[in-house]
């Protein structure tokens, strides 16, 4: 997305932009999958509760954040930076334990 936001192509921004938000729907459906595994089942309403209320929050700081980057720095700046988050939540993921699903298998 920095080389087409420097490029000037709002149309390359624009379907790279969809193709992140489409590959956002494995993570969240993984979030919800995997939260009964790790909280006791009299915990999995507050850990959704919580789950949004984080995910809200994490919505509202990360717009206005971006913002004031892209206002201040420049759009392929706030691009830069959202990718670098994403290399940080992809190692964050990958260092989390497997955990066991049914049939005795682990995932990531």
């Amino acid at each position: 997305m920095v080389v087409a936001a420097l490029a000037g192509s709002a149309r390359a921004v624009q379907v790279l932009y969809l193709v992140r938000t489409a590959l956002g729907a494995f993570t969240d459906a993984a979030t919800r999958t995997i939260l009964p595994r790790l909280v006791a089942p009299l915990q999995i309403a507050p850990a959704n509760a919580l789950l949004g209320v984080i995910w809200s929050l994490t919505f509202i700081l990360g717009l206005a954040a971006g913002g004031v980057v892209t206002a201040a720095f420049g759009v392929a700046t706030a691009f830069a930076i959202d990718a670098v988050t994403f290399f940080v939540a992809a190692a964050g993921f990958a260092a989390l334990p497997r955990v066991a699903v049914d049939g005795g298998s682990a995932i990531a």
